[in-house]
């Protein structure tokens, strides 16, 4: 494979995880500290972000993973001291964790539209709220 691809599969990896990740934070931690959040949803890091979720979610990758996945992000596609040139193993591998890092954050959000809607479900139920005393 061409260099230009396989350096860009894995920075499109790191950026796809880092958007998946983005919107859990987004959908799952709303009633968190507003500072807290905004940080992690300006940071290109996937270690904290992934820090964040799983203190409340369980994934199927690790925080090394994630680790070694962000390391792509600049040295694969930005020309530099640390430029590095991505192996076909590597650019594989980093297909991989995103693939089980898409599959653990559509699990995280299913579970929490099914909790929304169970509590919406609840709200219902109460008379109070829809004027029928």
């Amino acid at each position: 494979m061409k260099l230009e691809i396989i350096n860009g599969t894995a920075s499109l990896c790191v950026q796809s995880a880092e958007k998946f990740l983005k919107a859990v934070i987004e959908h799952c931690f709303v009633e968190e500290s507003s500072d807290e959040i905004m940080h992690l949803l300006r940071t290109h890091n996937l270690r904290p972000l992934y820090n964040k979720i799983s203190s409340k979610y369980q994934f199927s990758i690790t925080s090394r993973d994630c680790k070694w996945l962000g390391g792509f992000y600049f040295d694969a596609r930005c020309p530099g001291d640390n430029f590095v040139v991505v192996t076909e193993e590597d650019a594989i591998e980093c297909l991989e964790i995103l693939e089980k890092l898409k599959e653990d954050t559509e699990k995280i959000l299913n579970q929490e539209k099914e909790k929304r809607h169970n509590a919406k479900a609840a709200l219902k139920g109460l008379k109070c709220f829809w004027g029928q005393y």
